[in-house]
């Protein structure tokens, strides 16, 4: 059955293997390729190694694949819930998304894990700013919107004033006024509504699963399951410093111009992939 599959698909040297060639393309800011070690790494793996599943999301954060690094983020967490670490991808992909309120929840279940990290505290202010930046933007589609009708009422009596030489009822005239108001805050209202539900929707669960979307890139991947079709590393193999509880550390040795183009052409052309 299923685990006998698994069980047969277990291959810790290879895993090891890959997972290294992952850790050095994350040092050299190759995130592509990093993705494919680290999916070769997950698929030989004699455990669900929670190691992987972040340095994996660290790679899409980077790619701006923000809700597959949520999704790889949530997996590191569920393996191992207490790792703060886990907690800080997740909030890092919330970020991406726009969604900083979600984020700063997040970043706190962070802090509580690991409350000497300064870096985790500075994020979470950060984060903090940004949540309060996005109310105020949405606040101001209601006032945009109100003040676009009231604008359009004073254009409409003025021009009723010209046309007829009569001087507007004051009545009438605020009645249209707050009327149209009340309807164009409305419609703001509306539209922060849209805008709020596409940052949620940048979240959403992608319906093809991280390890099929990364084989889709690397038809030639010969991993089990599969059909044809930059940062320091510590002990543990995970990225070990903050600039990344998450992922960027120190450089390896330069790889070269040409190389660096190639790197830079194939994250950014990567980044609009679904």
């Amino acid at each position: 059955g299923k685990r006998r599959h698994r069980l047969g698909s277990m291959n810790p040297e290879k895993a090891d293997e890959a997972k290294q060639a992952g850790n050095a393309h994350l040092a050299e800011g190759d995130y592509v390729l990093a993705l494919k070690c680290y999916t070769e790494a997950i698929a030989f793996s004699a455990r669900r190694d929670h190691t992987l599943f972040s340095n994996r999301a660290f790679a899409f954060t980077k790619l701006q694949q923000f809700a597959r690094a949520k999704v790889d983020a949530e997996e590191a967490i569920k393996l191992k819930p207490e790792w703060p670490k886990g907690h800080f991808r997740r909030a890092e992909a919330l970020k991406g998304c726009g969604l900083y309120t979600d984020a700063m929840g997040s970043y706190a279940r962070a802090i509580s894990l690991d409350p000497a990290d300064e870096h985790l505290r500075q994020c979470a202010f950060l984060a903090e700013v940004s949540a309060k930046s996005s109310v105020q933007r949405g606040r101001s589609f209601i006032v945009i919107g109100a003040a676009v009708a009231i604008g359009l009422a004073a254009v409409l009596i003025i021009s009723n004033t010209q046309a007829t030489r009569k001087s507007p009822e004051i009545v009438s005239s605020l009645l249209a006024v707050f009327g149209l108001a009340f309807l164009g805050a409305a419609g703001g209202a509306a539209a922060r509504e849209l805008w709020q539900y596409q940052l949620a929707s940048h979240a959403a669960t992608p319906s093809m699963k991280n390890d099929d979307f990364v084989k889709l890139q690397f038809p030639g991947m010969k991993i089990p399951g599969s059909k044809k079709a930059g940062g320091r590393m510590n002990a543990a193999g995970e990225m070990a410093d903050h600039n990344s509880a998450a992922g960027v550390g120190a450089v390896a040795s330069d790889p070269g111009p040409a190389a660096r183009r190639r790197v830079r052409s194939t994250n950014k052309s990567f980044r609009n992939r679904q």
